[in-house]
């Protein structure tokens, strides 16, 4: 199997992947709920972004069915390295931050991450064996394709919820 991590910008091959510290930014709401011990909602996410106007449609758009109260990138579950056999699920976590997107080698156990819908993983630390691409920045095509791909996670990922009922 080929494992991806999107992240840290700047590692090289031969690097260790070890679990990050909290990402805080300065102006992200996604952030400012993380330092007041709480997860950003989508009904907050969508205020914040109605400040911007019609550039803000795009975003408001994808949210359109989600509830109000549903989490935005709630924190992880676990201090681990996460991995994934998804190249682009990994590439949308390198955009998160202008990171890099990265093939890597897990070390230690790989256990299945219940937290997401693509196949993730999650390990004590991993090793770069390939740089992928630098300062991972979507383009509309790619951020397209990942729009896709999550949805049907999402509907597989309901699916099995409801044959487990």
């Amino acid at each position: 199997m080929t494992f991806y991590h999107g992240g840290k910008a700047g590692l090289a091959i031969g690097d260790a992947v070890v679990p990050a510290p909290p990402h805080v930014e300065d102006g992200c709401p996604v952030c400012v709920a993380r330092r007041e011990g709480r997860t950003l909602t989508v009904g907050e996410y969508r205020r914040w972004l109605q400040q911007f106007g019609p550039k803000a449609e795009p975003v408001l758009n994808i949210l359109r069915d989600a509830p109000d109260w549903a989490p935005v990138d709630p924190p992880s579950a676990r201090q681990a390295v996460y991995v994934t056999t998804s190249l682009e699920y990994a590439m949308w976590y390198a955009a998160r931050s202008r990171g890099d997107l990265y093939q890597v080698k897990p070390i230690g156990e790989l256990e299945p991450s219940p937290e997401d819908h693509f196949p993730t993983f999650t390990v004590s630390r991993a090793v770069v064996v390939a740089v992928l691409r630098r300062a991972v920045a979507l383009n509309r095509t790619e951020r397209r394709r990942i729009l896709h791909l999550w949805k049907k996670a999402d509907a597989r990922a309901a699916r099995a919820k409801e044959c487990a009922q």
